[in-house]
């Protein structure tokens, strides 16, 4: 009888913290390709079978139209996207190239051809994709941006200078990626600095300074900061987002890390400065002091693909994964040069 209580009691329990638990809000980072298929006359396609094949990991959506002959994919991973539309009837038109990206919700209309089936269309050329299903403005801070421009410190939050109506009031002598207040210290449209939210894959990525008397009371400092080769694209949105990127006056920085795909990709560099190929600061050289010393060495790698067991489990177009590691080792002397009166 004591057992069967405790059984109930501790059941009882379990049940009270599941209906009581505040679960965690995330800002969802991934996209969406939403779109109408009519026919040649415009009218509405329902019951039209929709194939959304990510060509990067494999992985397939199977939709059907609705009645307005309607068709929603969310919750897509970044990347590039073949979409197929088949029906009785009209020939099989296919969309190769369709670029999802951080936040994005993508309106892609097909317009079927009468014709056999077994017949396809293919769209090569056509109108670049907008965003007329969402209202939100914001820069895409590209892969191609992230491998081609310099990352001082290997820090990717450099560039979100490069976004419309943003400017970095921090110092700029703190950039490195272990000085998480100054290298977020950005204001956008207007905003006051350190109010913008910072999130990696949806997930909040930010505290706030607090201490009494401190100059930055109260601003955003980044949690962490990712490698730059982890980071497959970021958006930094500056007006008109949705509810689901709320808490902030300022803009929202979405970070969307890489995936692995079903080919193994992989990259190691290793970064050295001296001191006698550097020029000196310019307050210290105005003194007439000599350039410090100083030591800095900065490594790094990333390695991402399928998960394969040999003989076990083969996890193409199923299960990946993304490593990447980085390390700073820097010593160099702190010092300030003052003018007083004699």
């Amino acid at each position: 009888m004591r057992m069967k209580r405790w059984v109930s009691f501790t059941l009882l329990a379990l049940l009270v913290c599941l209906l009581t638990a505040n679960p965690a809000r995330a800002q969802e980072s991934r996209g969406a390709i939403v779109g109408q298929v009519l026919d040649s006359a415009k009218a509405l396609i329902p019951g039209a079978a929709v194939v959304i094949k990510n060509l990067e990991t494999g992985q397939t959506i199977k939709l059907l139209t609705n009645e307005s002959g309607a068709y929603a994919a969310p919750l897509l991973a970044v990347g590039t996207y073949l979409i197929e539309v088949e029906v009785a009837g009209f020939k099989r038109a296919v969309r190769p190239g369709v670029q999802v990206g951080v936040s994005d919700r993508l309106q892609v209309d097909f317009q079927l051809e009468v014709g056999e089936i077994q017949q396809s269309v293919t769209v090569t050329e056509a109108t670049p994709l907008l965003q007329s299903a969402d209202a939100s403005l914001g820069q895409l801070i590209d892969a191609q941006r992230l491998a081609e421009l310099p990352l001082p410190h290997g820090n990717p939050y450099a560039l979100i200078s490069l976004a419309t109506g943003t400017a970095f009031e921090g110092d700029p002598k703190l950039n490195r990626p272990f000085e998480p207040t100054h290298i977020v210290a950005y204001t956008i449209n207007g905003t006051r600095t350190g109010t913008s939210d910072v999130t990696i894959d949806g997930v909040a990525n930010t505290a706030v300074t607090s201490r009494s008397g401190a100059t930055n009371f109260n601003t955003v400092t980044a949690s962490y900061v990712p490698p730059g080769d982890a980071v497959a694209e970021f958006k930094v949105q500056t007006a008109m987002f949705d509810a689901k990127m709320g808490q902030t006056p300022g803009g929202v920085i979405n970070i969307s890390l890489r995936s692995g795909t079903n080919q193994f990709h992989g990259s190691a560099y290793f970064n050295k400065r001296l001191p006698e190929l550097m020029a000196n600061d310019f307050f210290i050289n105005s003194a007439g002091q000599e350039r410090p010393d100083f030591k800095y060495n900065r490594w790094g790698g990333s390695f991402r693909g399928p998960v394969e067991i040999p003989k076990l489990y083969n996890g193409r177009d199923r299960t990946f994964f993304m490593w990447a590691y980085e390390e700073m080792k820097e010593s160099r002397t702190r010092g300030s040069t003052f003018t007083v009166p004699t």
